[in-house]
């Protein structure tokens, strides 16, 4: 999968392509759409890089079902 971002730089200044890709792609495994590894290698990146990123984008590593938070919620 290739994903291209325009530059976005016309439509609001300080808007870097790079964060608008690693947004995208974040939101698309977050949802399921869209696997780690296919993540990683859309962003250009490994798999530990990844996980560090999410949380930085305001995404969980730990997948939002009922599953995982009625066992973390037990932890």
């Amino acid at each position: 999968m290739k994903l291209d971002i325009p530059n976005l730089e016309a439509v609001r200044p300080g808007i870097e392509p790079q964060h608008c890709k690693e947004l995208l792609v974040a939101a698309l495994y977050h949802a399921g759409e869209i696997s780690s590894k296919e993540a990683c290698d859309i962003i250009g990146i490994n798999r530990y890089q990844f996980e560090n990123l999410l949380p930085t984008l305001g995404f969980s590593v730990m997948p939002d079902d009922d599953v995982t938070i009625a066992n973390e919620l037990t932890q």
